[in-house]
């Protein structure tokens, strides 16, 4: 129920702002996420994306907010972000689901709600290929630690390929845990503002007995330049 209706939510906010384009010719942004990971850079004051597991807001000053009903980025929640550099960045904040038997990528139950913090260094970031390393943390009744790779090329206007491969380790269990996703983002000339997200993830499983699920990623990313 959660899921279908955030879909219907996202499906009346892209079709009410596809209508405003045309009226308004609003710019698109870009999004600040690949599959759970963030991009290491912002976009600029003001910009606005929405999609089912990241809706930020960029401020002045380098900073960004960050809240994830669904799902998490960088293993938060909810949060703020300040780019350090282009190609980095550091953001911390509430590392556990904010709705009750949400998924929580990267935060293993039973343990409660902790402080995450992430730092990401865009590798390499151009036109066609990005590489992404965040490492992160979290911290309360119980420790983790680890870090996620990403990778994003995107060959032409349309399409883009994206891969995630996450690594953490749950201090008290002493176990590492995997998870490796990989897709594709496609963007439709017709809806500016939007682009969606198809893959296929090997969800997180622990390395001592690996027998990952095989489940699809779906997401649905509004962005906009508001001023």
């Amino acid at each position: 129920m959660r899921l279908q209706l955030s879909v219907c939510t996202l499906l009346v906010i892209m079709f009410s702002f596809t209508e405003s384009v045309h009226a308004t010719r609003l710019q698109p942004s870009r999004p600040t996420h690949y599959f759970y990971t963030p991009t290491a850079y912002l976009n600029e004051p003001f910009d606005l994306v929405a999609s089912f597991r990241e809706l930020s807001w960029t401020l002045p000053q380098h900073l960004q907010v960050h809240l994830s009903l669904v799902d998490n980025i960088g293993r938060v929640c909810l949060g703020m972000r300040y780019g350090i550099a282009d190609n980095l960045s550091v953001g911390g904040g509430l590392a556990y689901s904010l709705i009750k038997g949400a998924a929580g990528h990267g935060i293993h139950k039973p343990a409660k709600g902790r402080f995450g913090l992430f730092l990401t260094y865009g590798v390499i970031q151009d036109s066609q290929i990005e590489f992404a390393i965040t490492p992160h943390t979290q911290i309360g009744d119980r420790v983790s630690a680890g870090s996620d790779f990403s990778f994003m090329y995107t060959p032409s206007q349309y399409w883009s390929f994206i891969s995630e491969v996450g690594l953490s380790l749950d201090f008290e269990e002493m176990v590492p845990w995997l998870n490796i996703i990989g897709g594709g983002r496609f963007h439709i000339p017709q809806l500016p503002l939007f682009s969606f997200d198809l893959g296929v993830e090997l969800a997180e499983s622990r390395m001592e007995n690996y027998e990952p699920e095989a489940k699809a990623f779906l997401d649905l990313i509004f962005t906009v330049k508001t001023m």
